[in-house]
């Protein structure tokens, strides 16, 4: 058994859409970004894209050249799963976000249309 409080309160564990959830004896429910405890760089479902440059630090550059289908929402969250962007959009090309305002570290950028989904790490550097 594990001393840590935090795994010792967890009541069930649950997987759904690449986020893993899990239920404590408290009523209270954890959700993270699954790919960064599976260790994988990316999940990708039925979804391309490209991010430049990485490591970054004002401009985060999104190509979705090759994709299919365009897509309609894109996400940053920080490196605690908090959402640091959103953006529900309409393109099938390329996105440019200004990410000056976010301090350094590793953030994941999730990116749906309704045909999949997909998730990358970049680098926020000062």
């Amino acid at each position: 058994m594990y001393s840590n409080s935090l795994f010792s309160a967890v009541r069930s564990i649950a997987t759904h859409d690449g986020y893993l959830f899990a239920g404590t004896w408290d009523k209270s429910v954890w959700k993270t970004l699954l790919a960064p405890l599976v260790g994988e760089d990316e999940l990708t479902f039925n979804l391309n894209f490209n991010l430049y440059p990485n490591p970054t630090n004002n401009v985060l550059n999104i190509d979705f050249k090759g994709t299919q289908n365009q897509v309609n929402i894109i996400t940053l969250m920080n490196a605690y799963g908090q959402i640091v962007y959103s953006s529900s959009i309409n393109s099938s090309a390329k996105e440019s976000i200004d990410i000056s305002h976010l301090p350094s570290g590793m953030y994941l950028v999730h990116v749906e249309s309704k045909d999949g989904r997909a998730t990358r790490k970049f680098i926020v550097e000062d």
